[in-house]
């Protein structure tokens, strides 16, 4: 049942099982998954439909939205399942997201309370009784190597010599090896601006939650920070940065106190998502799946450039990245 038209018609079906007042529903915009949502609008209140058919991961969705509620965060409850048609009812956590309600007059405090729900997640238990994996290394390496591959070949048509192929393949083995050497917390894997949800008392509503992973810590604090979809001044993020650090500690989490270690941490994991990011993008575009990611990739090839001069063993990385005007 993958046609578009039979899910909807599925979806009705169960829904006028499930549901015991009139209804309509309204598409929710999706992100870069298999993943559709609708807003279902009845007489009394409003619910979220998932339709995650082809998602193999249904089951972590539904496990860890109760898992992390235990830990205080906002994430939606699950009202209903069907597990072999692929739908979940949720609750509705409305419109606006972080993305939409962003300012400079009021990200200081948005980030706080993101930085304070991140806590939380970074909590989880080693012992909770739904098991995460470990961060896949082996993928995202692959992926990274989509940068060169279809950023720099396909969609700039550059040409890059073997030798200088192999010195970015050998930075970047280097880079996500040294990711794990980071303290390994719970990670969301998608902690930005577009996956927080703004609620009444401008509190996270936190989505897109089922790949969560055990990873590195600063993970998804440069998702959040140095986002591919919103940015800010850069001494504004460096105080992001040491903030949360200072809250970490406070938190008696595992961690170094050294400042500068702790920056290079979070510059290695926003360099090694940013190269997958760039690269994640111009796949969308190349193979035909979406080219709306494209106006990103300048956001993010400048992020990448700052870190990368920082930093002599990214200095390869610097000088190909400086010929880009993209």
């Amino acid at each position: 049942m993958h046609d578009v038209q039979d899910r909807q018609l599925a979806l009705n079906r169960w829904l006028s099982q499930n549901l015991a007042t009139p209804y309509k529903i309204d598409t929710i915009k999706s992100g870069a998954g298999t993943r559709r949502y609708f807003r279902v609008i009845t007489q009394d209140k409003n619910l979220v439909v998932m339709d995650g058919y082809q998602d193999k991961k249904l089951k972590n969705f539904i496990e860890l939205s109760a898992a992390f509620k235990k830990l205080s965060v906002e994430t939606p409850e699950v009202l209903q399942a069907e597990m072999e048609l692929g739908f979940l009812l949720l609750t509705d956590f409305g419109n606006q997201s972080f993305s939409d309600a962003l300012n400079l007059a009021n990200v200081n405090n948005l980030y706080a309370t993101a930085m304070e729900t991140l806590l939380k997640i970074q909590k989880y238990p080693a012992t909770a009784l739904f098991p995460l994996q470990n961060f896949d290394t082996k993928t995202f390496r692959l992926k990274m190597d989509w940068f060169l591959e279809y950023y720099l070949q396909q969609m700039l048509k550059l040409n890059i010599n073997m030798p200088l192929q192999n010195e970015m393949r050998r930075l970047f083995d280097y880079l996500i090896a040294s990711l794990m050497d980071q303290p390994i917390t719970c990670v969301h894997y998608d902690y930005h601006c577009k996956n927080l949800m703004l609620l009444a008392d401008n509190k996270p509503g936190v989505l897109d939650f089922q790949d969560a992973v055990w990873g590195p810590i600063t993970f998804d604090l440069m998702s959040l920070v140095r986002d591919c979809y919103v940015d800010w001044p850069n001494s504004m993020v460096l105080a992001w940065i040491q903030q949360f650090h200072r809250a970490v500690l406070q938190s008696a989490t595992v961690c170094t106190e050294d400042p500068t270690l702790w920056q290079k941490w979070c510059d290695y994991s926003s360099a090694v998502r940013h190269i997958k990011c760039i690269g994640q993008f111009a796949h969308f575009h190349i193979t035909g799946y979406s080219s709306e990611y494209l106006m990103y990739i300048p956001r993010v090839v400048r992020y990448l450039k700052e870190v990368a001069v920082v930093y002599p063993e990214m200095a390869s990385l610097a000088k190909l990245l400086e010929a880009i005007r993209p």
